[in-house]
């Protein structure tokens, strides 16, 4: 398994460490993680909701149930870009094609963000 945690992960998203997250992805697609088995990590605020919405993308994208927990974490408390949106139109699909559940915590990411991890 990943020396990478799902904090260290949605912290490295929240300061644009975009290897980072990938890494964390691809290596919890070789370790086949059982995601509705993820425990919810010790984080707070916006790192817990880009947790939650981190592990809500990897199971719908393995096919899976998210952890319980994920249901009750709240959106972010401002809009949050995983990945820098310099164009208005990247910005624009960002947040209306991003994945849903980036966008239903106002954290937005292109549609394929991590689908290639």
């Amino acid at each position: 398994m990943s020396q990478t945690t799902l904090a260290d992960a949605a912290c490295a998203a929240l300061h644009g460490e975009h290897l980072v997250v990938r890494q964390w992805a691809i290596d919890a697609r070789h370790d086949h993680v059982a995601w509705c088995d993820v425990r919810r990590p010790d984080l707070q605020g916006d790192e817990l909701s880009v947790a939650a919405a981190l592990v809500e993308v990897m199971a719908s994208r393995a096919g899976q149930i998210a952890p319980r927990w994920t249901a009750d974490v709240p959106a972010a408390s401002r809009s949050i870009y995983l990945v820098p949106v310099t164009l208005p139109r990247s910005r624009q699909v960002s947040e209306t094609q991003g994945p849903e559940p980036l966008r239903r915590r106002r954290i937005y990411a292109m549609p394929n963000y991590l689908a290639f991890a």
